[in-house]
């Protein structure tokens, strides 16, 4: 038996029918689409929620022109060409931050955010000073060093012993580069600081290629020592040297003064007075 299945034949009416159901739906869809996007970009335009004005705290140092100049040009502009980047539920917040701390090494951290819809608040965290870098002695232009050892920001001339001084090389562009890895800029930090107990103060640091290091004193000398040894140690080599009397005995004699303490082979320590 063989079962012949009929075969449905639609009226070209019929056809014509559904054909213009489906594009009344999709133009009414795309429509409201239309009206929707467009009402979007309407309202994103008012002004009751669009940023206006932009209020920097925090700065002493950084110029708030300079801070509200990189935040406006953020601002600027539209998102597609249809939304304002100054509209505040979108604005480019992290964009902002971003770039302020990029391109102002001076400021540590910064959080941005809104102040009602009209007005977004940028509040810094400036680097503070804790020594100075040049490239070496002879160099005119220097530059604070912040706790971790970054290069900032140029420093003016200052006259005396004002910051501690470190010289030794970095690959230019230097601005945002460390001097020295923040965790050996750190122990070295300490251990100067340290030595002063012992009435040693260090008024400038110079490396090598080598790494060693070369502390000259306030007073007359220098103490030399090598990055990589252990600072703890160190400290009580210097407190051994110091503790020799024939050293403090020479020391009393006016016309004698230290020319260096060599702290670079291990528990021999070497020093030299004229």
């Amino acid at each position: 038996m063989i079962d012949i299945k009929r075969r449905k034949f639609k009226s070209p009416k019929v056809v014509e029918k559904r054909r213009r159901a489906r594009v009344n739906t999709l133009s009414l869809l795309f429509l409201g689409i239309v009206i929707v996007g467009g009402g979007l970009v309407y309202l994103s335009h008012l002004d009751k929620i669009n940023i206006n004005n932009i209020k920097v705290s925090g700065n002493s140092v950084t110029s708030e022109k300079e801070i509200q100049a990189i935040a406006s040009k953020n601002l600027a502009g539209s998102y597609l060409g249809l939304f304002p980047k100054s509209n505040s539920f979108i604005y480019p917040e992290k964009i902002i931050k971003e770039e302020l701390l990029s391109n102002i090494k001076r400021i540590e951290d910064v959080e941005v955010g809104l102040d009602g819809f009209n007005n977004i608040f940028i509040n810094i965290k400036e680097r503070g000073p804790v020594a100075i870098w040049c490239q070496n002695k002879d160099e005119e232009e220097c530059y604070f060093l912040d706790l971790t050892g970054l290069i900032y920001s140029k420093a003016p001339k200052f006259s005396g012993n004002v910051f501690l001084k470190y010289f030794g090389e970095v690959e230019a562009p230097v601005l945002g580069k460390n001097f020295l890895k923040p965790e050996d800029f750190g122990a070295l930090t300490s251990f100067v600081n340290l030595i002063k107990s012992m009435n040693l103060e260090i008024i400038e640091v110079s490396i090598d290629e080598n790494e060693d290091l070369r502390g000259k004193l306030e007073e007359e000398g220098e103490i030399i020592f090598n990055l990589r040894q252990d600072f703890n140690q160190l400290l009580e080599d210097v407190r051994t040297i110091l503790s020799d009397n024939k050293l403090k005995n020479s020391l009393e004699d006016e016309d004698i003064v230290l020319d260096y303490i060599d702290l670079r082979f291990g528990n021999k320590v070497f020093y030299k007075l004229r």
